[in-house]
């Protein structure tokens, strides 16, 4: 069987696409194939190494003993790390207690209270108790209500 686009080569490629259900058929040659650009020739020869890279782009190899252009050598890079003890022993707080805590003021009081009748009220009304969620309702209200008073 011969090429189907240069019609003068054996074929030893098939290629098959299916786009959109429309399904297409190629039997070709592997230089048609390649010219196509559907065989992995390109891929298939040795990539440059790193070093030549170098050369093109700075016109000099990197020296191997450097680390990633830090001007550190390899085994000064891996220095093992210190672990920092605690000093104060087991039972003792590390950070000093002597410092006051910030107080909550009233108004992050009464914005806790409302949340916590808010999850009560909505499990209330989650368990079909609308006697307990209405009740809720208008305790919160008050609560909210006094804030707007102000």
């Amino acid at each position: 069987m011969r090429c189907e686009n240069c019609g003068r080569d054996e074929v030893n490629f098939h290629y098959r696409s299916n786009i959109n259900g429309k399904i297409m058929e190629k039997h070709l040659c592997m230089d048609c194939a390649a010219e196509l650009g559907l065989t992995n020739r390109g891929l298939n020869r040795p990539q440059l190494p790193l070093e030549e890279v170098f050369l093109r782009m700075f016109g000099m190899r990197p020296d191997p003993r450097l680390f990633g252009g830090f001007g550190m050598l390899l085994p000064t890079f891996f220095v093992p790390a210190v672990v920092p003890q605690p000093q104060a022993p087991l039972g003792e707080p590390v950070f000093p207690t002597d410092e006051k805590r910030p107080e909550v003021d009233d108004e992050m009081k009464k914005r806790r209270e409302i949340n916590i009748l808010r999850e009560q009220m909505y499990k209330a009304a989650a368990e079909e108790d609308y006697e307990k969620a209405a009740a809720l309702r208008d305790c919160i209200k008050k609560l909210e209500g006094a804030d707007t008073n102000k």
